[in-house]
């Protein structure tokens, strides 16, 4: 496995037990998510290996981008039981570069997961998947909510995370 720049021993070391996927392992994930969901172009891997300030730069050579939940629990599965590395990636919006991979590992694409499971119309609650993008479902959520949804409220917490339109659930949890 090579290793980015910066990599601290730990990290190093802890990435020395695991193995770099194969041409046997690209297949298999291929089974799980179909062929047009595991990327090897380097064209392809480079929105992946690379977070939205360009700051931070990655090295992985394979994406996998499932469509549910059984499909990461089978491809989690896998990784698993072959010791090959897994970054999960959802907007790929972070500001410390967690979600790019350090060395060759598989990075777990959530972006197909993106469907909405429920919305209560009168608490103004929806339930989604993993990789929906909360600007798309805060306004979605103001435009169809009985009550008076604080748009306003919500556009402003986005903000805060300085990247609101491509900021997915799976990175955004509550704050005070």
């Amino acid at each position: 496995m090579r290793f980015r720049l910066g990599a601290t021993r730990n990290l190093r070391r802890a990435l020395s037990t695991l193995r770099s996927p194969t041409d046997l392992d690209v297949q298999h994930f291929a089974s799980i998510v179909g062929g047009a969901n595991v990327l090897t172009s380097p064209a392809d891997l480079e929105p992946y290996n690379t977070d939205w300030m360009r700051k931070y730069v990655g090295n992985s050579k394979l994406a996998v981008r499932p469509g549910s939940t059984a499909e990461v629990s089978r491809v989690l599965a896998h990784c698993h039981a072959e010791r090959i590395g897994v970054v999960p990636q959802g907007g790929n919006t972070g500001l410390v570069g967690g979600s790019v991979p350090v060395a060759d590992e598989v990075v777990l694409s959530l972006g197909r997961m993106d469907r909405v499971l429920s919305v209560d119309e009168d608490s103004g609650h929806l339930v989604c998947e993993a990789g929906c993008v909360l600007d798309v479902h805060t306004r979605r959520l103001a435009r169809r909510s009985r009550r008076d949804v604080d748009e306003q409220r919500g556009q402003e917490r986005a903000h805060k995370l300085h990247h609101p339109a491509a900021c997915c659930i799976t990175g955004f949890g509550p704050r005070a």
